[in-house]
């Protein structure tokens, strides 16, 4: 079991129907973080409404609460379920006719995590002045991930070098999905990598000339997980800088 903690942010009642009222919450326990182990058999409690609170609900009405929780778990490469229950009894001497409705409990799974790893290094160590090569880029997500889908991907390229065509993408161990269509803006090529299976690399190049001056230039790669669907391990795997020497040839 993965571990995680809960902490109560708020509750509220809201909408009610009929006769019903919504009256004060007086018993919560807000911004206490709690561990989610059971103690005797009983549950962490966020909040609870207790007989002398004198709430009543008239026959045809009901009443709606909404809580919010803040939920911290570790990392998993499988989904993550955590649970939330919610009881209701009858304190007074009127006998429920239906007991079976009156609990229900929701399971809300969290992100799995993912690994990805990106490198980023030029055809050549170095490249003489107007010189054509490509910027090589590597997306692997690790054997220890869980599939990874909807990653940004963006390469910032150093204003000096020039894009000479299209960029291209290849699977080169695993499943993957490549992005064919790669966006280029100035020095900037950006798109979406749909899916990437667990001990997957895809390679992208991106043709580009030198500059007709010496130094040494850089370029930026980053693939990042979308957070509504993956969880990053270890976010500082997910860019890679890398350079290159433009050598001036002098007689």
């Amino acid at each position: 079991m993965i571990a995680y903690t809960s902490t109560l942010v708020s509750v509220n009642c809201v909408s009610p129907t009929g006769t019903a009222s919504c009256f004060e919450i007086l018993n919560t326990h807000i911004g206490v973080e709690l561990g989610g182990i059971t103690e005797s058999g009983i549950f962490d409690t966020f909040w609870e409404i207790l007989p002398e609170d004198d709430w009543s609900l008239p026959a045809n009405s009901a009443v709606t609460f909404e809580v919010a929780v803040l939920w911290n778990t570790d990392c998993s490469v499988n989904p993550n379920p955590v649970t939330n229950a919610v009881v209701v009894d009858n304190p007074n001497s009127n006998i429920d006719n239906d007991l079976g409705d009156n609990e229900a409990e929701v399971v809300t799974f969290f992100a799995p995590c993912v690994d990805l790893v990106v490198q980023t290094f030029p055809e050549f160590t170095q490249v003489n002045v107007n010189q054509a090569f490509d910027w090589i880029i590597d997306i692997t997500n690790s054997e220890n991930s869980s599939d990874a889908i909807n990653i940004a991907f963006e390469d910032t390229l150093n204003d000096v070098f020039t894009i000479t065509g299209t960029p291209t993408c290849v699977v080169t161990n695993g499943i993957a999905t490549c992005n064919t269509g790669l966006d280029i803006t100035t020095n900037s090529v950006t798109g979406t990598i749909a899916n990437m299976d667990a001990g997957s690399t895809i390679k992208i190049r991106i043709p580009v000339t030198a500059p007709s001056f010496g130094g040494a230039y850089n370029n930026i790669a980053v693939a990042t997980p979308n957070e509504d669907d993956n969880r990053e391990v270890s976010p500082e795997t997910n860019t890679s800088i890398s350079n290159i020497q433009i050598v001036t040839l002098s007689l």
